[in-house]
Formats: structure tokens, C-alpha cells, sequence
């Protein structure tokens, strides 16, 4: 389902949460090997990315077409997966994301074809309770293993106001459909 309305939705518990875990912490090292992200987007200044899949400007889904990156752990294959078999779509991009401890990712809108042809999707890695979302007028507090989508097409933020930085799955699967 589309949260066309807006927010966030909680979709699902995460299977094999605690491997999920293990395999997303084994790829500490990779951040800071791509920075495109940060430095095209002023407002991830705050965050470091590890990309899985970049598919830029929604091109039809031809493998040829999407960026996938090397050292796709399987158990983060198997979240994705998850998801595209949850709406039937394809994978259009996945990474993992830290937001550093008192860091903040600023109001904003995302627009483009990107986001309106897709479901946002966050799994929280690990996220304290003083890490904050805002959307739709509203703000959330995640839970570690669940998964979520979020309508980026409204203004949204978030503001990490704790000791500990937060460390999400981020997964775009396409509408059904396209």
C-alpha cells in the first residue's frame, strides 16, 4: 500500500533482524569509499552512505540501467528482496545510512520521478530513542527491526538529538505496475 496521504507507515517485522544486524555492521568500513550522495544532496552533509543498487531518474527496470554495487551482504539481499516481493516491484535503489550523533537531515521535499514512482522504504539498524522523524505534521520515533515507508514527497526531517549515531536501511522499490 502507498501512503499517498503521507507520514509514515509501519509495515512489517523484519526477519533475521539480529543477521541483518551483523552484516549491516560488517560494512562499517565501505563508508567514506562514495560520497556522491553527500555531495550532490547538501542535505546528507550529516550522513555517510553505502550503496547496494542507484538507479538515477527511474529508468525502466533493465539490470544494464541499474548501478549495483560489489559486497551485497545476503542477508541485506534478502531485506530487499523482502520488500520487492511485499510490493511486487523492483528494487530501484538501496543503501545503508548513518546520521551522526547530533546531526540532523534539514526540512525538506524530495521531488522527481524518483520518489513519485517509488516506495521510500527505512529499516532502523539502530536508532535511540532521541532520534526523531519528522512527516505529515507529525513526529516519529522508529523501533529497530521493523520496516517502514515513508512519503518523501512531503516535507520531512529528521533530527538524531542522541549520543549514538542512527544506521538505517534505505530501500526505493517501484510502484506495481511500471
Amino acid at each position: 500500500m502507498f501512503i499517498a496521504s503521507g507520514g509514515i507507515l509501519e509495515l512489517y517485522t523484519v526477519p533475521n533482524f539480529k543477521g541483518l544486524v551483523a552484516a549491516c555492521d560488517s560494512l562499517r568500513p565501505r563508508f567514506g569509499e562514495w560520497s556522491f550522495r553527500e555531495d550532490r544532496m547538501g542535505i546528507a552533509t550529516n550522513c555517510k552512505t553505502v550503496p547496494f543498487y542507484w538507479l538515477e531518474n527511474f529508468k525502466l527496470p533493465d539490470i544494464d540501467l541499474v548501478e549495483k554495487f560489489d559486497g551485497i551482504p545476503p542477508e541485506v539481499a534478502t531485506a530487499i528482496k523482502d520488500l520487492e516481493d511485499y510490493y511486487g516491484g523492483f528494487v530501484c535503489k538501496a543503501m545503508l545510512v548513518t546520521l551522526k550523533a547530533g546531526g540532523d537531515i534539514p526540512r525538506h521535499t524530495d521531488i522527481g520521478i524518483d520518489f513519485e514512482e517509488s516506495h521510500r522504504c527505512h529499516i532502523p539498524i539502530y536508532c535511540n530513542d532521541d532520534c526523531i522523524f519528522y512527516a505529515k505534521d507529525k513526529w516519529y520515533s522508529l523501533t529497530e527491526g521493523v520496516a517502514y515507508e515513508l512519503s518523501n514527497l512531503d516535507e520531512h526531517e529528521v533530527l538524531n538529538l542522541g549520543v549514538e549515531e542512527r544506521l538505517h536501511l534505505v530501500i526505493d522499490i517501484s510502484k506495481k505496475g511500471i
